[in-house]
């Protein structure tokens, strides 16, 4: 196995952590790789600390996201893939810490496998206590893998997939407008695009940090934030075409649920009418669009719910039930 394989990791002000995963790339039992990081204009020594590394391994690379592009890990994501010099390409978090065989256990199935564009491993999980957990999802199977995805019985992070590059080559990757759910929109949008995968299932091969210091859990929510749920939401239902007949009734019930809560929740987070009206006349038309899929008792009930929602945060459940 002498393929270049590119591990691309943004930062932001990770100094304190990012040594370590550094220290977990470094002992790869698959040595050909390349190490990029870009780095989303830190404020603490997370540059100076990732010199450090590349003085004594110049596999690894710095670069800083430039000044054109938005600010945020997915603008980092994608100016790291267009750096990159690897046939496999993977994507990993500042914060988290690979295994030994973290790479050489997919790369192996993919170098057998030319039909296949990604092999995904699973995770332990493991928190600031020293404490872990391994989840391994319960059905690994690809079947049905875009209706299982957007009702969640199918799921793989950042970190997970092993990418063969010319797959990823010519398609948007990261949208950079996204500040909330990046990597599933942009996994949902590789399944429509036949993504053909496998799962790596003899064990997990890397460990995902839970607790404070992740940089999800450091965030709050934020109006942009759950419009980039709702958006994500839509762009699946949307898709519903790309489903096969048997569960394509299922699909829309799942999706067109999911546009409605997350229109819930981001009537929910703002507090006064006059923000509520505006975000609705922005939304109405994708709301108008799923609402079309009911039954004419459903119209009505659902537009009368939807004036609750708008007036008084009220009707959640009614959505759910929907």
């Amino acid at each position: 196995m002498k393929d270049l394989v590119s591990i691309i990791i943004p930062s932001y002000n990770r100094g304190h952590l990012i040594h370590e995963t550094l220290e977990s790339l470094l002992e790869q039992d698959y040595t050909y790789w390349e190490c990029i990081i870009v780095d989303d204009a830190s404020t603490d020594n997370t540059e100076e600390v990732v010199r450090l590394y590349q003085e004594k391994d110049n596999r690894i690379k710095f670069f800083k996201r430039p000044k054109n592009r938005p600010k945020g890990a997915n603008a980092c994501r994608n100016y790291g893939f267009e750096k990159s010099n690897g046939a496999y390409i993977n994507w990993f978090d500042s914060d988290d810490l690979m295994l030994p065989d973290f790479i050489s256990s997919r790369l192996e199935i993919l170098m057998h496998k030319q039909e296949l564009h990604a092999v995904i491993g699973y995770a332990i999980y493991f928190n600031e206590d020293g404490t872990e957990e391994v989840i391994k999802p319960e059905n690994l199977s690809s079947e049905n893998a875009l209706y299982r995805f957007v009702v969640s019985q199918l799921f793989f992070p950042t970190n997970g997939p092993l990418w063969r590059k010319e797959f990823l080559e010519n398609k948007p990757l990261f949208d950079e407008s996204f500040q909330k759910v990046q990597d599933i929109e942009f996994h949902f949008r590789m399944l429509l695009n036949e993504l053909h995968f496998e799962f790596y299932q003899k064990k997990a091969l890397y460990k995902m940090r839970r607790a404070g210091n992740r940089i999800s859990n450091k965030d709050t929510l934020s109006l942009e934030k759950l419009q980039n749920v709702l958006d994500y939401h839509y762009s699946t239902f949307r898709n519903r075409e790309a489903i096969h007949l048997d569960i394509k009734d299922a699909y829309i019930d799942a999706t067109s649920k999911k546009v409605l809560g997350g229109f819930y929740e981001l009537m929910s987070f703002k507090n006064t009418l006059k923000q509520r009206i505006s975000l609705f006349k922005k939304n109405r038309p994708k709301l108008k669009e799923v609402i079309a899929n009911y039954s004419l008792i459903q119209k009505i009930q659902l537009n009368l719910v939807l004036i609750l929602v708008v007036l008084f945060k009220k009707g959640f459940k009614y959505f759910v039930n929907a």
